[in-house]
């Protein structure tokens, strides 16, 4: 076993760098992951202040006035002095040729933005009168349709997760972590393992080539496997609700699989100690933010959504999502076998780069 002792060898002269990205991904989780986020009240408009200097008193002027109170309190006699100290938000001015110009005039409060909410209700009434107008209908039918339609209002609830944000954050977080690790350890090894001095020593070795082969391998899995086993104690370490955990395990287990085989593939390609760093980075970053494990895909554009399914960290950050609303094997095993089947892809090409070269 004497290759796969030289294995850990190196990897122990890169302890400082691996001790590094674990002090910082455990400095993410405390700060992200550990605090829960605050539960959110009841949504409830803010009614402003407004008071309405109406010059007209016509029948659309009216149907204005009245749209307005039923979202904003109504203030009378007003001046703007009031609205100068904050007594009032907005004071709105109707002029008494309005039926004809349909021009209001609005003042909002110093450094208020509530001039804004005023003037978009005003012109989203007058708007839609004028287009009820437009197509032929009176103007009394054309106030009627457009409280109407103005009057509805829309329910909107939120999907609550079953489980915490802790650690839906950590295995996401764990993303980035995993394959930095795993993929700067195993590409090391084989920058060393592929010198021209090493490489021919080898060749004359006692052990044989396909021995050497069988213990490098052996080396890449204890890596990915210790990599992953110590954040899953460490999971268990830090948070208590361990009720999903197997789903999470499952998951993390195959995309660590994954990982591993992306990274032997690169293995194949990384030729230098001098580009190991920028495709190190370029790889384990690029993917956790196209895949979402940094940023929601729900922010993500569908192109860059559609990018990142040409990795397994896209059906690892999809799995992980699903699991905080519906935890379940069903939910995750076609994502999982996905991952499964791009290990295989990753084997399949790095064998045919190998056998090239």
């Amino acid at each position: 076993m004497t290759v796969f002792k030289n294995y850990f060898r190196i990897v122990n002269r890169h302890k400082v760098m691996l001790l590094m990205y674990s002090a910082i991904f455990l400095v993410l989780i405390v700060v992200f992951s550990v605090s829960k986020t605050p539960s959110a009240g009841e949504y409830q408009s803010v009614k402003l202040k407004v008071s309405i200097q109406n010059e007209n008193e016509g029948e659309l002027s009216k149907a204005l006035e009245n749209y307005l109170s039923k979202s904003m309190e109504i203030v009378e006699n007003s001046n703007e002095d009031e609205l100068f100290y904050g007594i009032i938000d907005a004071l709105i001015t109707i002029d008494s040729d309005f039926e004809e110009n349909k021009i209001v005039h609005f003042k909002s409060a110093p450094k208020s933005m509530s001039g804004l909410m005023v003037t978009q209700r005003v012109n989203e009434f007058l708007n839609k009168v004028g287009m009820y107008e437009r197509v032929g209908l009176s103007l009394s039918d054309s106030i009627s349709s457009s409280l109407e339609d103005l009057d509805h209002e829309v329910s909107v609830s939120t999907i609550s997760k079953t489980e915490t944000n802790g650690a839906h954050n950590y295995f996401n977080f764990l993303h980035y972590v995993l394959m930095s690790q795993i993929v700067l350890i195993i590409n090391s090894v084989m920058v060393i393992y592929k010198k021209e001095t090493i490489s021919k020593r080898n060749e004359v070795s006692p052990v044989s080539k396909a021995s050497q082969n069988l213990q490098l391998t052996l080396g890449h899995i204890v890596v990915g496997v210790g990599a992953w086993l110590i954040y899953i104690v460490m999971y268990i370490l830090l948070y208590k609700n361990h009720e999903t955990l197997p789903y999470y395990i499952l998951n993390s287990f195959v995309f660590m699989i994954s990982v591993v085989t992306l990274a032997i593939l690169l293995s194949r390609i990384v030729t230098n100690e001098n580009t190991l760093s920028a495709i190190m980075n370029v790889v384990s970053l690029g993917a956790s933010f196209i895949s979402g494990a940094f940023v929601p895909q729900e922010l993500l554009s569908k192109f860059t959504l559609n990018l990142s399914k040409f990795l397994p960290s896209y059906y690892y950050i999809t799995n992980n999502n699903q699991l905080g609303f519906n935890p379940s094997l069903s939910i995750i095993l076609p994502n999982v076998l996905i991952m499964l089947a791009f290990s295989i892809g990753f084997i399949i090409l790095s064998n045919i780069i190998k056998v090239r070269r």
